[in-house]
């Protein structure tokens, strides 16, 4: 099981057995309070997973029950922006330090320091949708998602990190997530498994409807998460529907796009910088050296006989050109590819024009790879 920032949450509360029931009622009753109570309430998100943690999680946990890769927690180093996975988890606060820096979303919840992996930021950053192997089955809580299991209504992505105040929509969500997943366990036929829970097979009796459970709907009450009611409203709200859709087509779209050339641009240029530095020094180096004697060119002199700052010099370049030629050209061809992507320039295209071309832009390609804007606004393209 593997997930990043919230998921990461997910991931553990299912490996150990952690009490969702609980969490989701510790949500309702203390952190959505405090979260509207004072402007810093949104901005302690560290303090509510580690509460939430020792409530409801930590209480089960138990090294029997995380084998060494039972759960990877997805994590990203700062500043370097590298992703790493935390797939051994020696104790209870070690887990905890893991999940605190998987969910470390800065501004909402400070940067964490992590006793074996230093600064962390973020999993999401760097592994957005953790993937074990080919068979990995994907979760996502947000609508606008191509995993396996998603809402299948819409919910407002900044209820991530502005929930909603009502808590029969938090509710909602919580029922609802439990719903998409047993429609993925019947049409997958999970639950026929001999290997299945008894309980999968039984049908599932949905509880009181709510104003958002409704098929897809592109409103303006809608996408903001709130209620409305009455004539003034009905219209004011027609007129905000169409001020947004005008704001995705013509404005959020295309800037979106843009911004991704230019990354990918700016990202290329640095990339033949990078390959055109190591090569002069590869080439120059040498003579400078031997310009001023230290070695003759064709007969070094023996390592021990070098002064320490020219032996610690030539181990650094030596280390620096041990990424070879044909994998800096390829990430240099990768990039200008994805520049030249006649998928990701039909994105331009509003409506429906350009849905075929989704199965070339997955979260494993080349794109995917190479730009770190387009795995955040790869949904609204």
């Amino acid at each position: 099981m593997a997930g990043c920032s919230a998921g990461a949450l997910a991931a553990a509360g299912l490996a150990l057995d952690g009490d969702f029931d609980g969490a989701v009622e510790f949500c309702k009753t203390d952190c959505i309070p405090k979260a509207y109570s004072t402007v810093s309430g949104l901005f302690v998100l560290h303090e509510y997973v580690a509460a939430s943690f020792d409530g409801h999680l930590g209480p089960h946990y138990s090294k029997e029950k995380l084998p060494p890769g039972r759960l990877q927690v997805a994590i990203t180093q700062f500043p370097s922006g590298a992703a790493t996975r935390v797939t051994e988890h020696d104790s209870s606060d070690d887990l905890k330090n893991s999940l605190l820096a998987s969910a470390a979303a800065w501004p909402v919840a400070k940067i964490h320091e992590h006793p074996k992996y230093g600064t962390t930021i973020d999993g999401g950053l760097s592994d957005f949708q953790p993937l074990c192997d080919e068979n990995t089955i994907t979760v996502s809580p947000f609508y606008f998602s191509d995993c396996d299991i998603r809402p299948s209504r819409y919910i407002p992505p900044w209820w991530a990190v502005v929930p909603p105040r009502s808590t029969d929509t938090v509710d909602w969500c919580y029922d609802l997530g439990f719903q998409d997943a047993m429609k993925f366990i019947k049409k997958k036929e999970i639950a026929a498994s001999p290997h299945a829970r008894s309980h999968l097979a039984e049908p599932y009796i949905r509880k009181d409807a709510h104003p958002f459970d409704s098929p897809r709907k592109f409103t303006m009450h809608r996408f903001l998460g709130y209620r409305y009611s009455g004539v003034i409203s009905n219209l004011a709200n027609f007129c905000m529907d169409f001020g947004l859709g005008l704001c995705f087509v013509l404005l959020l779209k295309p800037l979106a796009l843009v911004l991704i050339y230019l990354e990918l641009f700016i990202r290329g240029v640095v990339a033949v910088a990078w390959l055109l530095t190591a090569e002069i020094l590869l080439l120059f180096v040498p003579l400078v050296l031997f310009t001023f004697g230290i070695f003759d060119g064709a007969v070094s002199l023996d390592q021990s006989m070098k002064p320490t700052a020219v032996a610690s010099f030539e181990q650094s370049l030596q280390r620096f050109h041990a990424e070879t030629r044909d994998i800096r050209m390829r990430r240099i061809t990768d990039k200008f590819l994805c520049i030249c992507s006649l998928s990701l320039l039909l994105r331009f295209l509003p409506g429906t024009f350009n849905r075929p071309s989704n199965r070339y832009l997955r979260k494993h390609d080349r794109l995917y790879r190479h730009s770190y804007l387009y795995r955040i606004v790869r949904h609204v393209i």
